[in-house]
């Protein structure tokens, strides 16, 4: 009887244990990306008063639900007089410890720059669907208070980014044989401050506004020049639009005055800012 006890004892013991696991696996099972939930701890800043040209060197500790990696995390600060800015971090795997170490431009506006947020995406969707925020509140306060700053003499920069349209180039390479080709797009921005971005939509001819892909470009310091490039199938493609912000939030959009929607018809662009893009058109050449 006691060996059987014995035995009893162990398969109940494995019942119970493969139980718990099929019970853990149904749990994180039931976990959705876009319910990620964040802490933030630790808030440092080397320098509390800073001028143009100083760092700010800001390190935290981020850590989510634990079921999923944190991708990137992001800095939101606001000024006391309408400028705000987002900060990017980095992961220092030997501190744990997410870090950054933003230059001080000339157009970030004087006086107390509060940290309103701090937000982390697990990077499984572009639009940051899945993303968490850390947000400024009665709860929270004193934590985000140790990120404040302040900012003297400067001046707040207001002004849009300034497109260089005459350097604006559009080439192709074709590739027969996988029946792709290769669209490629330079363009030079200034501005007063660091810029954000530049983004140039494209558009296959005949097809919907909506379904226009965003080309992120990216800055060449060796041009001078942002450039883009994309792989498409045979088609002949247009630019609908052209956009680039500053760290600020100073933005310049550029829509195409006109592009070839369904149906066949030209119309004009909505926005205040047109310009005809047709030089720029693209065919495969098929």
């Amino acid at each position: 009887m006691g060996k059987i006890k014995k035995v009893l004892f162990l398969v109940m013991s494995m019942f119970g244990v493969m139980t718990l696991y099929m019970l853990s696996a149904a749990a994180s099972a039931d976990v959705k990306p876009d319910e990620l939930v964040i802490a933030v701890s630790d808030i440092k800043v080397k320098s509390i008063k800073l001028k143009a040209g100083d760092k700010l060197n800001l390190s935290m500790k981020v850590t989510g639900n634990g079921y999923v990696a944190i991708q990137t995390v992001t800095a939101q600060y606001v000024s006391c007089r309408e400028q705000s800015l987002k900060i990017p971090l980095k992961y220092n795997a030997k501190t744990g410890l997410w870090t950054a170490s933003f230059k001080i431009p000339k157009g970030m506006q004087s006086g107390l720059w509060k940290l309103a947020y701090v937000s982390a995406n697990i990077g499984l969707n572009e639009d940051g669907d899945w993303e968490a925020s850390f947000r400024y509140s009665d709860d929270v306060e004193k934590e985000l208070q140790k990120g404040d700053v302040r900012i003297s003499g400067t001046k707040p920069d207001y002004t849009r980014p300034k497109i260089n349209f005459k350097s604006l180039s559009a080439t192709r390479k074709v590739n027969k044989s996988k029946g792709i080709v290769k669209l490629t797009y330079r363009v030079k921005v200034k501005d007063k401050s660091p810029i954000e971005f530049v983004n140039i939509v494209l558009i296959e001819k005949g097809n919907d506004y909506d379904d226009g892909e965003v080309l992120r470009m990216k800055y060449n310091k060796k041009t001078g020049y942002y450039e883009g490039s994309v792989w498409k199938p045979h088609g002949t493609y247009q630019i609908s639009s052209i956009s680039a912000e500053d760290v600020f939030g100073n933005q310049v959009y550029y829509y195409n005055k006109y592009y070839y929607g369904k149906g066949g018809q030209f119309y004009s662009g909505s926005m205040n800012r047109t310009r005809n893009f047709s030089k720029y058109d693209l065919s495969s050449g098929k």
